[in-house]
């Protein structure tokens, strides 16, 4: 069933985009083809959703819940001002939006278990996706004394490669964030790790954002199981629930 999910991917929103990109680049006539326009002003608002969605906080399930829905608004504002024509383009970035936005719900009811132990978690994708994103940038100024198409190419290729994030390649893509991350935990300033106790280590801790009482941790496990605090008291010694990364 694995592989019939990852055949699914390669139907999606993102390969819908690489498809109607690629058309505008190579057969703008065809009738698939995005607009001209719709190249800069689709990759403006995924970069806006991608470090909106780090100023949250690494990810977390708030930015999946809300924040497709304002990008909804934004594309809704701007087709009603005459901005943005509807067209594939802007078509198949608002279905990539709704289908972020009903994942995250899911991620957020729990049904998609942890990001730490399930690779389609929409964490995991996200950390995916932003790397590809900021990782194909370098094609727009690489191309601009090339081809007046730089930014539907580099759309392609991006919406190409996160279709593939999402199917065929999502292990190989995914072991590149999370040798970075496994890097960053590595090098955790001495002070910090005695703060965080053996939550430091755990497989259910995520960070928590803007808590009030400025506790660091939130533990995910508490989601499932009524005997863990959501946000524990650091540095804990021991705990029943604790799992290594």
């Amino acid at each position: 069933m694995a592989w019939l999910k990852q055949l699914g991917a390669l139907f999606g929103a993102h390969a819908f985009l690489a498809l109607t990109f690629a058309l505008a680049w190579v057969a703008p006539d065809v009738a698939l083809a995005a607009k001209p326009g719709d190249a800069p002003l689709v990759m403006v608002l995924e970069g806006i959703t991608l470090l909106a969605c780090v100023l949250v906080g690494g990810f977390v399930e708030v930015a999946y819940t809300f924040l497709p829905l304002i990008l909804l608004g934004v594309v809704l504002f701007l087709l009603a001002v005459g901005r943005a024509g509807l067209s594939w383009g802007v078509v198949g970035f608002v279905w990539s939006v709704v289908a972020a936005f009903v994942e995250g719900l899911r991620a957020h009811r729990g049904e998609l278990g942890f990001a730490r132990e399930n690779i389609a978690h929409p964490h995991r994708r996200y950390d995916r996706i932003f790397l590809l994103y900021f990782g194909t940038l370098p094609l727009v100024p690489l191309l601009w004394l090339v081809t007046p198409a730089r930014v539907v190419i580099w759309a392609t290729v991006y919406y190409a490669l996160a279709a593939a994030s999402d199917s065929f390649l999502r292990a190989p893509i995914d072991r590149i964030p999370r040798a970075i991350l496994r890097r960053m935990q590595s090098k955790t300033d001495p002070a910090l790790a005695a703060k965080l106790g053996l939550c430091r280590t755990c497989l259910y801790v995520q960070p928590a954002v803007g808590h009030p009482d400025g506790k660091p941790v939130r533990c995910a496990l508490s989601t499932k199981d009524a005997r863990f605090v959501e946000f524990p008291d650091v540095p804990l010694s021991t705990c029943d629930g604790y799992k290594p990364r």
